[in-house]
C-alpha cells in the first residue's frame, strides 16, 4: 500500500506530465480534498464512483450477537454502515491486464 507521501509525490509527477506545476503541499491538499469530496458524495448519495473503475458504496450491517475472544462471553455487536467497493467492467479489465 503506498504512503500519503507517495501519493503525493506520484500526483505531482502526473501533473508536471501535463505542465501543472504544484508543490508537495499543494499535491496534498488535493489528494484531500478529492477524499473529502468523495466522503461527502458517499454520505448523502449512499454511492459515489471512482473514475470508470470502481464504485463505493455505503452499506447497511445488521446487528448481530458476538463473542469476546479474551473471555468467551456473548456480546452484541450493534448495526453499523460500512464501505464496500465494486469493481466496474474498466476495473476488471485493468486488472485482468497486470
Amino acid at each position: 500500500m503506498k504512503t500519503k507521501a507517495e501519493m503525493t509525490r506520484e500526483l505531482q509527477a502526473r501533473l508536471t506530465g501535463v505542465d501543472i506545476n504544484l508543490s508537495t503541499t499543494k499535491c496534498a491538499a488535493v489528494l484531500d480534498a478529492v477524499a473529502d469530496m468523495y466522503m461527502d458524495t458517499l454520505c448523502e448519495d449512499g454511492a459515489t464512483p471512482i473514475g470508470n473503475y470502481a464504485k463505493l458504496e455505503l452499506r447497511e450491517r445488521a446487528a448481530l450477537t458476538g463473542r469476546n475472544p479474551r473471555s468467551g462471553e456473548p456480546m452484541s455487536i450493534p448495526a453499523r454502515k460500512a464501505i464496500a467497493i465494486k469493481t466496474l467492467k474498466r476495473g476488471k479489465e485493468r486488472l485482468a491486464g497486470q
